[in-house]
C-alpha cells in the first residue's frame, strides 16, 4: 500500500478498449466500492463554468465551441469531439490539453476519496482512467490494475460499441501508452481478451477476489 488512506485506493487503467468498464462494473458487484470514473470528471468541470472551461477557452479560442454556440448565448459548450480531433492531430497540443486539464482532474478525484472515507460504507475507491499514469493520478492511488487485451479485440470493441473510425482509433492507440510501458506501474493485471463474456467474468471476478484478500484484510 503506498497510501495512507483510510479506504483502499484502486487505479483501474489500459488500452482503450481493454474493458476497464467492464471489470469496474464486476468489481461493484462483489464490493461496496466508490467509482471515481476520469473520464466523467473531465466531463463535468469542462462545462460552461467549470475549472478547465475558462483555461481552454482561453488558450483555442472559438474554435473547440459546439457548431452554433460560437457568440451565441450563454451555452458555449466545448466539443470534445473537436478536441479529441486536436489532440490526435498534433501531439504539442495534446501535452498543452493534458496539462490543463490533468491537474483539475486530479483536483476533483482527491475531493471524491475524501467524501467516499468520510462516508464510512465504501471498501474501496475506484479510479478509473485510461490516463491514470500520463495523468499522474495513479500516485494518488494504493494500487494499480491494469486491464490488457490483444489490439484485434480492442480495435473491434471501440469501432462496434463505440462507433469509432478506424483514423479515430489509430490516434486513440498512437497516443497512449504500449502494453509493456502501462506494466511498469502496474500491481495486478487482468486478462480481458475474447469475446465470451460471461466466461470472462467469472474468471474476472475469482482473480479480483483473489487478490483483493490481501488488500482487504
Amino acid at each position: 500500500m503506498k497510501q495512507n488512506n483510510k479506504i483502499a485506493v484502486i487505479g483501474l487503467t489500459g488500452p482503450a478498449g481493454s474493458g476497464k468498464s467492464t471489470v469496474a462494473d464486476i468489481l461493484a458487484g462483489m464490493y461496496p466500492v466508490k467509482y471515481i470514473h476520469c473520464d466523467e470528471i473531465a466531463k463535468k468541470i469542462m462545462e460552461p463554468g467549470g475549472p478547465s472551461y475558462k483555461a481552454l477557452l482561453e488558450r483555442f479560442g472559438d474554435e473547440i465551441l459546439e457548431e452554433g454556440c460560437i457568440n451565441e448565448g450563454p451555452e458555449r459548450k466545448i466539443s470534445r469531439e473537436k478536441l479529441a480531433k486536436l489532440m490526435f492531430k498534433d501531439e504539442k497540443t495534446r501535452l498543452l490539453i493534458n496539462s490543463i486539464t490533468h491537474p483539475l482532474v486530479a483536483k476533483e478525484v482527491l475531493k471524491e476519496i475524501d467524501e467516499a472515507e468520510k462516508n464510512g460504507k465504501y471498501k474501496l475507491a475506484l479510479i478509473e482512467a485510461a490516463l491514470l499514469i500520463e495523468s499522474g493520478i495513479y500516485k494518488l492511488c494504493d494500487e494499480v490494475w491494469l486491464v490488457l487485451a490483444n489490439e484485434e479485440d480492442r480495435v473491434q470493441r471501440m469501432k462496434e460499441n463505440r462507433n469509432y473510425s478506424d483514423e479515430r482509433i489509430a490516434g486513440i492507440i498512437r497516443g497512449q501508452l504500449s502494453p509493456e510501458e502501462f506494466l511498469k506501474y502496474s500491481n495486478f493485471v487482468i486478462d480481458n481478451s475474447g469475446n465470451d463474456v460471461k466466461m470472462s467474468g467469472e474468471r474476472i471476478k475469482k482473480e479480483v477476489a483473489i487478490h483483493l484478500e490481501s488488500i482487504l484484510e
